[in-house]
């Protein structure tokens, strides 16, 4: 709880060391998310990516923390920094295809449709994919390929259908 929060701030304010000083602001920037304390974690992302910007945990959680704020542009250009660190991660693509998709102006539902497409070529089974890709094109009012992908997709949900698919 907020106890602990404290807790593990002040012992992360009490090391001093500069050779220390980048992995206890990483430390502290992992704690502030989990907290949800939006502004302090996007300062301390800041931070960490003005000297190293090719860190993929740091890339993640800033793009995490821009969404949280409601910065949709900011969100994709950092999460898409990271997947071109770790292209093979599913959470990344589905993140970067959800923003794009619930976002009109970003006019960027073809890279969310691309972004899917490309990972569901590889791995097939996965029914959150198709169902992402069916809300894609159902976006870009391609409803014939939203229609065939919600339908793969809901082929491969087993019951009982996960909460965080409730929205399909």
């Amino acid at each position: 709880g907020a106890e602990d929060m404290t807790c593990t701030n002040a012992a992360l304010s009490d090391i001093k060391s500069p050779a220390l000083s980048r992995d206890v602001t990483l430390l502290r920037l992992q704690v502030e998310f989990r907290a949800q304390n939006w502004d302090r974690a996007g300062a301390l992302a800041n931070e960490l990516l003005a000297v190293d910007r090719g860190n993929l945990t740091v890339l993640r959680i800033a793009g995490e923390v821009a969404a949280r704020q409601n910065k949709a542009l900011d969100a994709t250009v950092l999460l898409e920094q990271a997947l071109a660190l770790d292209p093979a991660n599913k959470d990344l693509r589905y993140r970067l295809a959800g923003i794009y998709s619930n976002n009109d102006e970003l006019n960027r539902v073809p890279r969310a449709v691309e972004l899917l497409r490309d990972f569901l070529n590889k791995y097939q089974q996965d029914a959150e994919g198709f169902l992402l890709l069916g809300n894609a094109y159902r976006k870009s009012n391609d409803l014939s390929n939203a229609r065939v992908n919600f339908t793969q997709g809901f082929a491969r949900v087993t019951p009982p259908v996960p909460s965080r698919l409730s929205w399909a």
